[in-house]
């Protein structure tokens, strides 16, 4: 999936992090577990628009790209998280 991914990101040109448990395995193991069924990662505010489009496509049965609904509030006192 990571693979998916890092080849999507390099096409956009989207400068992305690892992050949570997809950072952890590849510090830890130097790769993904395979049972893992998602990954994190951190890209720039400026870049979250153009994966806008993206969000309502379908790619696949096995992937899909989810956007946290207040990803543009800026200040984490005004974001709802519930």
């Amino acid at each position: 999936m990571f693979h998916v991914w890092t080849h999507f990101a390099d096409i956009h040109h989207i400068q992305y992090w690892t992050v949570y448990g997809t950072l952890v395995c590849y510090v830890q193991r130097r790769g993904l577990l395979p049972h893992d069924l998602d990954i994190g990662v951190l890209i720039l505010v400026q870049n979250t628009e153009n994966l806008i489009p993206f969000s309502d496509a379908y790619f696949s049965s096995v992937y899909e790209i989810k956007l946290h609904p207040q990803w543009n509030v800026v200040g984490y006192t005004n974001r709802s998280y519930h």
